[in-house]
This record gives structure tokens, C-alpha cells and sequence, in this order.
């Protein structure tokens, strides 16, 4: 079942080595395309990284969507009665084809997180679509089963800057969720801040000093595949009121000197090699 699939994985051999220099600490390792795929941020990185908002405390683009959840639906399948009983509820809650309208249309995908303060936060998915109507299908979908089976107010779309989808609020949520499509990409934003910005950011990552810094440090053609800053996290820690805990002021005075955890990928297939490193200030 589930276990043995991940036993297997576990089971290939692989090859991994740290080293330190003066801009931090590296973990780098071959990794086999089996779990690049089951582990997005092991898989390939894509350029869309680049392209999401400079002010991301949290950064994550990866290539091919559509067969990283491939995988997990083949993965999960055997506990829910097989692919071909995931493919019958699908259709006959929402009728939408599994391969067709969710996971054959989507390409390379990205996911940002901004907000140093919990009233601040928001963030989006960005799914690049390699086929406009079928991913319309899949939100048209959506939309439809949200508004007959959910208790959130789905609505028309008010998102800035447009699009086609949706609207979905919810007393308990501070924000409101904007599912859309817009110039061959698919965005999940929570926050209109998010939504404006999913797409078209005033300023992009790949022109913040932070993150080139942290990208230059991998060196070695490495594309990245994921961000991390430090600061801005451990801002957004002290707005909940943890400057005042003596535990988390003992700790911050251990992390504060961290710039930011950031990860990249190079090569193909079976050797995909994969790195991740710790940068210092």
C-alpha cells in the first residue's frame, strides 16, 4: 500500500554531501526522478520563481503540476479503491474528467507567501495552463460545487486586474479567495493584494538583491526551486506577540544572524541533483 510505495523510494541508493563556505552551509544530493516527483521541492525548479512578487518571504516554483499530482493520485489510489474509483467521484460530484480538465492542462506552477504581520498575510498559486479551456472547465467546475455543497458566499470574481472565475468569502476567513484565469495562467490568491499582484507585480523577485544573493550562493548552473527569508519570518513571529516570550527571544538571538534557506536543481530525469543551503548575513 502507501508504505511500501514509500519504502521503495527509500530503498534506492543515493548520494548526498555537505559542505560549508563563507556565504553558509549546503546539503547537496542526486536525487531519483521518483522522488523529485513525489517531493516538489526536490523536483525541477522553473523560472516562474523569478517572476512572483519581490516582497515573497516564501518563494516555490517548480516545473510540470499536472504530474507531480499524477503521481500522488496513482500514490493514493490503492487506499481509495483504485484511480478508476477517484475518476468516478470526481465525475459524478463535479463532472469534470480527472486527466483531462484537472491535471492534463497544468504546467509549471509557483506559490509565494508575503506578510510580516498575520493581518498582512496573503499569498497565491500560480498554474501555468497549456490548455485555457479545459482549466476554464476545471474552475467552471469548482465554482459550481462550492456554491451547491459549500457554506462559504461564492460569487463573481472581483479580483483587480480581472479575469474569468470566482469569488469565495467566508465570515470566518479575513479575506476572500479569488480562483481565476487570466493570460494563460490559472491563480488561487488569498487577499486582493495577492490577486493584483500574482501576475503582474510591481516588482518582481528576480530584482530583489536578497534573492539574487541567495540564488548567486548555489552556484553551478542551479535553477532555483524554492526561498526562504529569514527576517521577514521572524518579524511576522514577533507581531503575534512572541517578542515577549523569553524562550522565543533566546531563539530569534540564534536565527537573526540567518539571511535565508533557499534550493535549486540541475540536470534531468535520474540525474536531477538537487541542493539546498542555509546562507548566513
Amino acid at each position: 500500500m502507501l508504505g511500501d510505495q514509500f519504502k521503495r523510494l527509500l530503498e534506492e541508493p543515493y548520494v548526498a554531501t555537505f559542505d560549508a563556505d563563507e556565504d553558509g552551509v549546503s546539503f547537496e544530493a542526486d536525487v531519483p526522478e521518483s522522488l523529485g516527483a513525489l517531493v516538489p521541492v526536490l523536483g525541477h525548479g522553473s523560472e516562474l520563481v523569478g517572476d512572483l512578487p519581490a516582497d515573497s518571504w516564501l518563494a516555490l516554483a517548480q516545473s510540470d503540476l499536472g504530474k507531480t499530482l499524477d503521481g500522488f493520485v496513482d500514490l493514493f489510489s490503492q487506499a481509495a479503491g483504485g484511480r478508476d474509483a477517484i475518476e468516478r467521484q470526481l465525475r459524478g460530484s463535479s463532472g469534470l474528467d480527472l486527466d483531462r480538465d484537472v491535471l492534463g492542462w497544468m504546467g509549471d506552477f509557483g506559490v509565494f507567501v508575503r506578510g510580516t504581520s498575520v493581518d498582512e498575510l496573503n499569498g497565491a498559486l500560480i498554474v501555468e495552463t497549456t490548455d485555457p479551456s479545459a482549466s476554464a472547465r476545471l474552475i467552471d467546475g469548482l465554482g459550481e460545487l462550492l456554491r451547491r455543497e459549500g457554506d462559504a458566499q461564492v460569487g463573481p470574481l472581483t479580483a483587480p486586474g480581472g479575469g474569468a472565475g470566482f469569488t469565495l468569502r467566508d465570515e470566518d476567513v479575513p479575506a476572500p479567495l479569488h480562483l481565476f484565469q487570466r493570460d494563460d495562467r490559472v491563480v488561487l490568491a488569498y487577499g486582493d493584494e495577492a490577486a493584483a499582484d500574482a501576475l503582474e507585480p510591481a516588482q518582481k523577485l528576480a530584482e530583489s538583491p536578497d534573492f539574487d544573493a541567495a540564488a548567486d550562493s548555489l552556484g553551478g548552473g542551479y535553477d532555483v526551486s524554492f526561498y526562504l527569508a529569514a527576517a521577514p519570518v521572524l518579524e511576522l513571529v514577533d507581531s503575534t506577540g512572541a517578542a515577549s516570550d523569553e524562550r522565543w527571544r533566546e531563539a530569534k538571538s540564534y536565527l537573526e544572524p540567518l539571511a535565508a534557506l533557499v534550493g535549486g536543481t540541475k540536470g534531468e530525469g535520474d540525474a536531477l541533483r538537487s541542493i539546498f543551503k542555509l546562507t548566513v548575513k
